[in-house]
């Protein structure tokens, strides 16, 4: 594992075994003396470019400075010392700028892909999307993908995830990449969940990324069977008015379970709803219904009601259940209209 802190404590064992300050030092990598210092205390990390510069400037192997320590050659004999090559590691690969290289040792030994991953962060993006594109194919670990996000170009990330089965999507990895795909991936994600190939539970974290078209057209299946109610629920914060409005007529009649209202109606235009309630009071609205969704009613609403209840339209019961939400005055002059009767 890179370790900033071990790299830049070798970057300082070679300097003083030049007998350089860290001014001389900064000077021949025409950087300033501050971000030597940065380097050696940990507190930042060169850049592949620098560590290139760096492998050179100390005759070392970037693979070394990336590991904070030059490894122990191998004892070998005179006639043979020649012949052996070390092979190239990722980092020295990675420096070099050969992503068919970093490729080939990768699926060579998949372990490396560690390495590229660690080394990701430093690593150029078009260099990055090079070594994607030599390694297709590649059986790339949900794990992988995730930490590789940040670091990929959208068209490169897309191509893995749709690779993905609905058994390899798990747990929150979708939430993990829902920041780095692009609005197409993402909308064709919320697609798959309707068609069944990965589950809608997927959905939850993924709804503040999706466009407003993809919200809408998820919420406008519910109470089909492809949309739970409590996925609804999820959704109901991104959707838009239009969306919310039809689903609340769906509701009036029966399509929708009305008991969804309760959790749509914070999300809802109070008037809408007000409108809705105060046409179908005492029909598909019985009190437990007005009163769970009375606090999101406007004063206006509510005070009708409150009249209808008064003039015996509505049951009596109406009259205590809404009265904690309505406004006093109004209250308090109902109630002498009332005694004065």
């Amino acid at each position: 594992m890179i370790d900033p802190r071990k790299t830049g404590a070798y970057i300082s064992q070679l300097r003083r075994a030049k007998d350089w300050t860290q001014l001389q030092m900064a000077e021949q990598l025409n950087v300033t003396h501050q971000a030597v210092s940065r380097w050696e205390t940990g507190d930042s990390f060169p850049d592949l470019t620098l560590l290139a510069h760096l492998a050179q400037l100390f005759d070392v192997r970037v693979d070394d400075l990336l590991q904070g320590h030059a490894p122990v050659a191998p004892t070998v004999t005179n006639a043979a010392a020649h012949a052996i090559q070390p092979p190239q590691g990722i980092g020295d690969a990675l420096a070099a700028g050969q992503p068919a290289e970093v490729a080939d040792l990768v699926r060579a030994d998949p372990q490396k892909m560690d390495a590229v991953i660690e080394a990701a962060p430093i690593t150029p993006p078009s260099l990055m999307k090079g070594i994607m594109t030599e390694m297709q194919n590649f059986a790339f670990s949900q794990e992988q993908i995730g930490a590789l996000a940040p670091f990929l170009d959208a068209d490169t990330l897309r191509l893995l995830v749709e690779g993905l089965s609905q058994e390899e999507i798990e747990g929150n990895m979708l939430n993990q990449l829902a920041p780095f795909l692009d609005q197409p991936t993402l909308d064709a994600l919320a697609d798959r969940a309707l068609q069944g190939e990965i589950s809608m539970n997927q959905l939850t974290g993924l709804a503040p990324f999706l466009s407003q078209e993809a919200l809408d057209r998820l919420a406008m299946h519910t109470g089909d069977g492809e949309l739970p109610g409590y996925q609804l629920t999820a959704l109901a914060p991104f959707l838009s008015q239009e969306t919310l409005g039809v689903l609340l007529d769906r509701a009036i009649t029966g399509e929708v379970d009305l008991r969804l209202l309760q959790s749509l109606a914070p999300f809802v235009d109070g008037n809408r709803l007000g409108e809705l309630v105060e046409a179908h009071a005492g029909e598909h609205f019985g009190l437990s219904e007005i009163n769970s969704l009375a606090p999101f009613l406007p004063q206006e609403s509510l005070q009708r009601l409150l009249m209808r209840s008064a003039q015996g339209e509505l049951d009596a019961q109406y009259l205590a259940a809404l009265a904690p939400f309505v406004d006093s005055a109004f209250l308090g002059q109902l109630i002498r209209q009332r005694m004065g009767k």
